[in-house]
Formats: C-alpha cells, sequence, structure tokens
C-alpha cells in the first residue's frame, strides 16, 4: 500500500507511556492534494466521465487529471462507473479501461469497429453450407472437409 498524503512534524506527539498518540496526529489534507492541478473537462465525453467519478466517489469537483484510484475509487466502484457509463450516458466502455487510463483525461474516444464488407458472389466456396444458414443442412452433415478445399 502507497500512502495518499504525508504529514511532516517537528516531533511526533507521545503520551505518558512514551508511546505514539495517534489521536494526536493531524489529519492530512487531502482536499489540497487532489485540488493541486484541477484542470476542468475539455469535451463532453470526457465532462460525462469526470461527472460519473464525482458522484460515484463522493467528490465535488473531478478534474481530468484526477486518477480514479487516488480519489478512493476500487474494483468494485470500477463495475458501477463502466455500467453507469453506459446506461445513462450511452458511452460502451470495457472494464479494463477504468484500471489502464486511471485518469478521465487519457480516455480517448474510440471509433466504431469497421464492418468487413460482405463477400462476392465467387467466395461462397468457402463457406460450403452457405453463408445465411446457421446450421448445415442434413444433407451436407456426412460431407467431410479435406484440408486441400480450405487451404
Amino acid at each position: 500500500m502507497v500512502p495518499s498524503a504525508f504529514v511532516l512534524l517537528d516531533s511526533m506527539p507521545l503520551t505518558s507511556g512514551g508511546k505514539i498518540d495517534r489521536k494526536a496526529l493531524p489529519a492530512p489534507d487531502l482536499r489540497t492534494v487532489l485540488e493541486v492541478g484541477y484542470v476542468a473537462p475539455r469535451t463532453p465525453e470526457e465532462e460525462a466521465v469526470c461527472r460519473v467519478y464525482a458522484d460515484l466517489l463522493g467528490a465535488t469537483k473531478v478534474g481530468i487529471d484526477d486518477d480514479f484510484f487516488a480519489l478512493g475509487g476500487h474494483s468494485l466502484i470500477a463495475t458501477r462507473v463502466v455500467a453507469r457509463l453506459r446506461s445513462a450516458v450511452g458511452i460502451a466502455v470495457p472494464l479494463k479501461t477504468v484500471f489502464q487510463q486511471r485518469t478521465p483525461g487519457s480516455w480517448r474516444p474510440r471509433s466504431p469497429p469497421r464492418l468487413a464488407p460482405l463477400p462476392n458472389p465467387s467466395c461462397r466456396r468457402w463457406f460450403p453450407h452457405g453463408a445465411t444458414s446457421p446450421s448445415p443442412s442434413p444433407s451436407h452433415s456426412s460431407r467431410r472437409t479435406s484440408s486441400s478445399t480450405i487451404s
């Protein structure tokens, strides 16, 4: 585990028994740690991701350089982020995106996958059962395909 903040002290507060008085330790000011270098969202997609992060993580303001895990995110919240982006905003992203691109600014819009063109009639010999049939017909089920036909 890596600490999210460090607090410099002149001396450690001690109890009367000489042990560290944990109750007397000052709390780290995480607000200043997280707000340093705030950059507002530039695109509608970044704004949507920042809004979902803020809503699910309980933050008031999330910028494009704010790390999901530094804000308190974990794997269960990551699944909620993906579901919320898909249902509320209409952005479909794989779960691994939240883990690999941890800040909203690192998310890059991806173009939809390109569909391969349909084969012309001369290519039908590669589909022995027909391109439209989901399963082979009974008359073709006993026919074996040789390796010379496939290569």
